[in-house]
C-alpha cells in the first residue's frame, strides 16, 4: 500500500488554465467552491454522493444543508461540470488529480487546515468496521482509499492527530481482517506515533492501538515483538480499569495466544483460563466474546495432547459463535477448522474432512482465495484426503484454489505458484495407482 503525500508538480500552463475556472467558480457560487474544496482533499477516483450526503454533522454551512438537499446538491455538481472541474454521474463524483492539487494549492494554510480536518472526521463517521458483523467489511473495503488520502493530508498538516489516530487505528483492524498484514503493520505503527504524541506512553487509546499491533506481529510471526506489545497493553490497561475487566481479559487472551506461538503453551492456557473467569463473571455464559476464548484455550489443551478437552470446548465456542454470529462468519470458520484438527489427531478422517471443507466454504465467501485463513483451510483439507487415499480428490482441490487465485491475481501470485507445486505431486500419486 503506498501512502503519500499528493505532490504539486504540474504545469504553469495547466494552472493558468484552471485558475480562471476557479476564479469563475468562486464568484458565483460559494457552495460549488466549498464541494471542489473538500473534493480535493478526498481520493479523487469515483467519491461516493451517498458519502457526502452523510456528512451532514461535520460539514461546514452552507453545504451540510445543500448535499441533504437533492435539487441544491445536483446544482452544485453542475457548477463544477460546466466548467471541467469534475466527473460526475448519479453515483459518484471524480475530479483529475491535478485540479486537486491545484485547488489545494490556492488555499491558504488556514483553509488548507480547515478542510484537511473536515475530510478526515468525515471519513472517520463512515469508516464503521465492525470485526464482528462481516456486512461492514463491503463499505470499509470501498473507503480504504479515502482512509490512506485523507490521513496523509492530516498528518502532512497536524491536523486533530487525536482523530487521524483513530482512523488509522480502524482501518489497521480492518487490513488484519482481511490478512493483508504489512499493511495493517504500517497503517498501525502511524496510529501509533499520533496517539503517542497526543495522549503519551500510558493511556488507554495508545493500549488499543499497541494491542493491534500485537495482533499483527503474531500473525507475522514477529513473537519477540509481538510479546512486547501485549505486555505494554497491559501494563496500560490493568492499572487504569482494574484486572477484573473484560478489555484487560481481551487483551490477555490475545497475549495468550502470542505464548502459544512461541511455545510457551502452559502458561497460555492459564492465560486463556483467566481471560475466561473474567468474561464468564462480568459478561455472562453466552457473551460473544467468550467463542474466541473457550477456542483459544482449546487450541491450548489440543497442544498439550487433551484431544477430549480440545474437543468439547471446540464445540461449546462453536455453540456461542453459530448462535450469536451466525452460521457462515469467519469466527465459525476459525473453530470448525480447529474441530477438523482435533478430529484429524483423533483417527476421524471423515469428520475431518467434513469440518475442513465447511471452514473453507465459509473462509473463501467471505474472505477470497488468497487470504491466510482459506489457505490454512485448503492445505489441511489436502492432508486428509491425501491420507485418506483420495488423490484425485486432493489433486481437485488444489486446482480449484488455484484458478480462484489466477482469476483474482493472475499466474505470478505467491499462492498460485505453491498450489502449483502441490498439484504436481498429486498428479505423480495419482498416475502411479
Amino acid at each position: 500500500m503506498q501512502i503519500t503525500q499528493p505532490g504539486t508538480d504540474y504545469p504553469e500552463t495547466v494552472a493558468t488554465t484552471w485558475d480562471i475556472s476557479f476564479n469563475k467558480i468562486g464568484g458565483g457560487s460559494r457552495v460549488s467552491k466549498d464541494l471542489l474544496s473538500l473534493l480535493s482533499f478526498l481520493a479523487p477516483d469515483s467519491i461516493p454522493r451517498d458519502l457526502l450526503k452523510s456528512g451532514e454533522k461535520v460539514l461546514p454551512y452552507p453545504l451540510a444543508g445543500v448535499v441533504k438537499d437533492p435539487v441544491s446538491f445536483d446544482g452544485a455538481v453542475a457548477s463544477l461540470l460546466l466548467y471541467s472541474l469534475i466527473d460526475a454521474n448519479e453515483q459518484a463524483i471524480s475530479l483529475h488529480r491535478l485540479v486537486a492539487a491545484v485547488t489545494r494549492d490556492r488555499m491558504n494554510l488556514s483553509e488548507r487546515v480547515r478542510w484537511a480536518e473536515v475530510a478526515v472526521r468525515l471519513i472517520n463517521d463512515a469508516f464503521a468496521f465492525e470485526s464482528i458483523d462481516v456486512g461492514t467489511w463491503g463499505q470499509c473495503s470501498s473507503l480504504l482509499p479515502q482512509v490512506m488520502a485523507v490521513t496523509a493530508h492530516a498528518e502532512a498538516l497536524e491536523v486533530v492527530p487525536e482523530v487521524t489516530a483513530a482512523l488509522l487505528n480502524d482501518a489497521g483492524r480492518y487490513l488484519l481482517k482481511r490478512g493483508q498484514y504489512l499493511e495493517a503493520k504500517e497503517v498501525l505503527e502511524r496510529a501509533l506515533k499520533l496517539a503517542r504524541g497526543v495522549y503519551g506512553d500510558q493511556h488507554p487509546a495508545v493500549s488499543a492501538i499497541v494491542n493491534n499491533l500485537g495482533r499483527v506481529c503474531q500473525r507475522m510471526g514477529q513473537v519477540s515483538e509481538a510479546k512486547k506489545y501485549y505486555e505494554w497493553a497491559v501494563a496500560i490497561d490493568e492499572p487504569a480499569f482494574g484486572r477484573d475487566y473484560p478489555h484487560v481479559a481481551t487483551v490477555v487472551n490475545n497475549y495468550g495466544l502470542c505464548l502459544m506461538a512461541g511455545g510457551e503453551v502452559a502458561i497460555a492456557k492459564e492465560k486463556f483460563q483467566w481471560s475466561l473467569e473474567v468474561l464468564e463473571k462480568t459478561s455472562g455464559a453466552d457473551h460473544p466474546k467468550l467463542a474466541s476464548v473457550i477456542n483459544n484455550l482449546g487450541y491450548a489443551m489440543k497442544a498439550l495432547g487433551d484431544w477430549n478437552g480440545a474437543h468439547d470446548h471446540f464445540r461449546r465456542a462453536l455453540a456461542i459463535a453459530e448462535t450469536k454470529f451466525g452460521p457462515k462468519h469467519p469466527t465459525v470458520a476459525s473453530i470448525l477448522h480447529n474441530l477438523g484438527e482435533v478430529a484429524r489427531g483423533m483417527g476421524n478422517l471423515e469428520s475431518a474432512r467434513s469440518y475442513f471443507e465447511r471452514a473453507m466454504a465459509i473462509d473463501r465467501a467471505v474472505y477470497g482465495p488468497t487470504h491466510p485463513d482459506l489457505a490454512r483451510d485448503v492445505d489441511h483439507l489436502g492432508q486428509v484426503l491425501k491420507e485418506m487415499g483420495d488423490f484425485e480428490g486432493e489433486k481437485r482441490l488444489y486446482e480449484e484454489a488455484r484458478e480462484a487465485v489466477v482469476q483474482a491475481h493472475g499466474e505470478g501470485h505467491r499462492r498460485a505458484r505453491e498450489l502449483a507445486k502441490r498439484i504436481e505431486p498429486s498428479e505423480t500419486m495419482s498416475n502411479t495407482e
